[in-house]
């Protein structure tokens, strides 16, 4: 899975002795986009509507659809660009490699990088990028609906074994925390793959990872409780609801979904100041309340750990979180992007369109369900689907629900 050339000299080097221009186009080097011709491109299809397609008291209005696969989607289905605003996704911290696309989705909010995107890529200049590192796509209320439980984890971290992750780092701090701070803390690692006693059922990588554990704490499974695997709307929302604080190892992501689902569920999240620091430039590493940045390496993650664990009331990550993130706030970012709909949507006001009237009437009208409803699943195949099998039923669905659309040529977007 993948295309291009992946930078791996970033994953444990905060430090990288390159000039910035050069670093960004390392970071644009790869994508996760579903290209031709993956070979398992038609299973890897996806599409998420923001907004459905409206049409009410005389206006339509375009939906608004994001994908990892938009120009294979419109190979297949070219009628969804009448009758959508298409943006791009990478899966990555890169600029998406589409040329079909409307708008661009960036991650992080960076001008000295956006500004060196569009001088080195004229044809794209115009494009909209959209950051949505803080306004993203994951449905808040999901954790929500976790009963109230005791917080007996004292640092969960999701994360495959991998080298890539800096594991035995954030293993290692857990060694730190007992010697420095005198306190029995235990580390959950979710790794998502079946464990046996003998490490039979891992990669050879993924058994160098276990030795290097192994190296630093000796009897890892007095310092660890190692999860192979959880199911993702029961027993790891669960995990989240036990946790008081949450890690991650990581200096280089796409977007992390774990550390969204940690702050969702009112855990606040310690990584290192470096995460993400190239692709961010000035937006900060956490939003304020939310958790905790750490310098690189062991002792600095202890600590930060402790200064987490001793003060857990003074954070607050799911009110920061419902503030800033998920899908509404996501929504309004992306309309707020796009010219197109401050050109045509009838009472748009900025940041506030999950209360738009006539949006919400008109949706009724159309899906026969309030907005609110539809951006957050209640029809859920036509707002989320994978595969070209379901891919299929969604467009077919909105082509025949607008068989003629009126295009408006040169439009904005």
């Amino acid at each position: 899975m993948g295309h291009g050339h992946y930078p791996w000299e970033y994953f444990q080097n905060p430090a990288i002795d390159k000039p910035i221009e050069a670093i960004y186009a390392d970071m644009d080097a790869f994508t996760y986009e579903v290209l031709e011709p993956d070979q398992d491109l038609e299973e890897r299809l996806e599409a998420f509507i923001l907004l459905p397609p409206v049409s009410y008291d005389g206006v339509f209005l375009k939906g608004l659809l994001f994908s990892i696969s938009t120009d294979a989607l419109l190979k297949r289905y070219p009628g969804l660009k009448d009758r959508f605003v298409c943006i791009a996704y990478s899966g990555w911290i890169s600029y998406p490699w589409s040329t079909q696309a409307d708008a661009y989705l960036s991650v992080y909010p960076n001008p000295q990088r956006e500004a060196w995107y569009r001088r080195t890529h004229p044809e794209r200049a115009h494009l909209p990028l959209i950051p949505f590192e803080t306004p993203e796509y994951f449905n808040p209320y999901v954790p929500a609906c976790t009963s109230r439980t005791e917080r007996d984890i004292d640092v969960m971290c999701v994360s495959r074994l991998d080298g890539l992750k800096n594991v035995p780092m954030v293993a290692e701090a857990i060694k730190i925390y007992r010697q420095k701070y005198g306190k029995r803390v235990m580390l959950t690692l979710l790794h998502g793959w079946p464990y046996d006693i003998n490490l039979k059922t891992l990669s050879p990588a993924q058994r160098g990872e276990v030795r290097k554990i192994e190296a630093c704490l000796t009897h890892p499974n007095e310092y660890i409780q190692f999860i192979p695997k959880a199911d993702y709307y029961h027993r790891l929302m669960n995990l989240f609801a036990h946790a008081q604080s949450f890690v991650l190892g990581s200096l280089l992501e796409g977007k992390n979904r774990s550390l969204h689902e940690a702050m969702a569920s009112d855990v606040p999240v310690a990584c290192f100041e470096a995460f993400n620091q190239y692709a961010r430039g000035p937006a900060p590493v956490l939003p304020e309340g939310a958790g905790l940045a750490a310098p690189f390496h062991a002792e600095g993650m202890a600590d930060t750990l402790h200064t987490i664990l001793q003060n857990r009331d003074a954070f607050h990550p799911r009110q920061t979180y419902l503030t800033h993130y998920g899908r509404s706030n996501f929504m309004s970012t992306c309309v707020d992007y796009l010219p197109y709909y401050r050109e045509h949507l009838p009472g748009y006001t900025p940041g506030q369109h999950i209360h738009n009237l006539w949006l919400d009437l008109a949706i009724q009208k159309q899906y026969g369900i309030s907005f609110y409803d539809f951006l957050h699943g209640r029809r859920h195949a036509l707002i989320s689907a994978r595969s070209i099998q379901n891919i299929a039923a969604m467009a077919q669905f909105y082509l025949e629900a607008f068989p003629r659309v009126p295009v408006s040529r040169g439009e904005g977007v």
